[in-house]
């Protein structure tokens, strides 16, 4: 009997020591990939890469009756705004010379080399677009 307790916990300190390890090497895996994940999430580009791109806009229908706006570098599309900056909410502006005042914004900010170009609901409030 003796023998047989022995033999039992001999084999219970092991699994417990085989199963801490894996669960250290299963630690190690998901830091790495966490690591990984984040050198590889696309981010901002660099307001660099708009020095001296061509910037436009246009107004979009957005919900509930409301506009946005879309940011183009070169023609491509950067930025989709289908709801006001900086304001709680999925609605866009009342009118679509509002969004426009917003849009222009918006260009104004990443010519001037600021990325991400945001704004805020004073500055929608100060053009007017609030």
């Amino acid at each position: 009997m003796k023998k047989q307790i022995i033999f039992f916990l001999l084999f219970l300190v092991c699994n417990i020591s085989v199963n801490a390890q894996s669960a250290n090497k299963s630690k190690k895996n998901k830091t790495q990939n966490k690591t990984q994940n984040k050198q590889e999430a696309p981010g901002f580009p660099s307001s660099e890469s708009f020095k001296n791109a061509k910037l436009t806009y246009k107004i979009i229908s957005a919900s509930n009756n409301t506009w946005g706006y879309d940011i183009f570098k070169d023609g491509s599309m950067c930025i989709h705004q289908n709801s006001i900056p900086g304001v709680a909410g999925i609605n866009g502006f009342a009118t679509k010379e509002k969004a426009e005042k917003v849009a222009q914004l918006v260009i104004t900010k990443i010519q001037k080399g600021e990325m991400p170009p945001t704004v805020s609901q004073d500055e929608v409030k100060a053009v007017g677009a609030f």
